[in-house]
């Protein structure tokens, strides 16, 4: 059943980023580019700080377009897995709207919302878990095509997970706040004409 409910996560979030992408090659308005982006916060972190024991996979790619011609704000479509030798597995997918108030979108100081959903298989407990938090950060474009992004993400998750911390199994409800730090570097998937 996990391996059926994974598959279908996958599956899932590959038609979401499948179907945003067609529908802006299907677009015949002038906007600015699509990205699509890479975070290398947490390779870093897997490279720096993980004890070599320990083998985990962890990675977070997100598609950010805009949702308006001329407008200020802009979806992005984040998906993240995590996994490792011990069997534990995270998925998570947390779309989110962003608000650009500078001057130019996808270039400067942004604001957003996102609700989230999480699958666990972990060692400590395993459950799906529901979601919605807000992300704040920082995005530059390097000559105008390459955007290096730093964001924060703090938000709140509730859902019903077996918890196996205490060496005996409990089923019940858990909630918690999550916190994110991140830093993604991407490449334009297209630029409109």
């Amino acid at each position: 059943m996990k391996l059926f409910s994974r598959n279908w996560f996958l599956v899932g979030l590959l038609a979401v980023v499948t179907t945003s992408i067609a529908q802006d090659k299907a677009s015949s308005t002038p906007t600015e580019n699509s990205y699509l982006k890479l975070c290398v916060s947490s390779l870093a972190y897997q490279a720096l700080r993980m004890p070599t024991n320990i083998r985990q996979l962890w990675i977070t790619i997100q598609y950010e377009s805009a949702i308006r011609p001329n407008g200020k704000t802009t979806y992005a479509l984040v998906g993240e897995y995590v996994g490792s030798q011990s069997n534990s597995t995270v998925l998570a997918f947390r779309p989110q709207f962003r608000y650009y108030p500078g001057p130019s979108r996808f270039n400067g100081f942004f604001a957003g919302a996102y609700p989230s959903y999480t699958y666990r298989n972990h060692t400590a407990y395993d459950g799906q878990l529901i979601g919605a938090g807000m992300v704040t950060g920082y995005q530059y474009l390097i000559r105008n095509r390459i955007p290096i992004e730093f964001n924060v993400y703090q938000g709140w998750e509730t859902g019903q997970v077996r918890d196996y911390s205490t060496g005996i199994t409990i089923e019940g409800n858990k909630s918690y706040w999550k916190g994110l730090i991140e830093l993604n570097i991407g490449l334009p998937v297209r630029k409109r004409k």
